[in-house]
């Protein structure tokens, strides 16, 4: 009980009255592999990540500066992968889809915006 109890007030912490909690059915989400080769700092990713992920119709991004490549969940109904790569933020390090497919979860997740 304790657990579920911590569990309930990490979330709330993490999700802040400013934020938007939003259900998000993934029945239809993709999750997209960018290579960004010309990627150059550990600030240029973390500030890249929270542009992706503000973007309308995505819903997770990863932006990973060892690997120099972004993991990238969106709806395609809302954003497509061409337009993934018309994003400034993409094209100025030079982004190249690496992989594009269906998520394999069947699950609902919970997003604070």
């Amino acid at each position: 009980m304790k657990k579920l109890f911590l569990i309930i007030v990490l979330f709330l912490v993490s999700c802040s009255p400013s934020s938007q909690t939003t259900i998000v059915d993934n029945e239809n989400l993709r999750v997209c592999e960018i290579g960004l080769p010309d990627l150059y700092c550990d600030a240029c990713a973390s500030n890249s990540e929270f542009i992706l992920e503000n973007l309308n119709g995505v819903v997770s991004a990863n932006v990973n500066f060892d690997n120099k490549n972004a993991i990238v969940i969106y709806d395609p109904s809302i954003i497509s992968k061409d337009e993934l790569l018309l994003d400034t933020v993409i094209q100025y390090y030079s982004g190249v889809i690496l992989d594009d497919s269906v998520c394999d979860f069947d699950e609902l997740l919970i997003v604070c915006n």
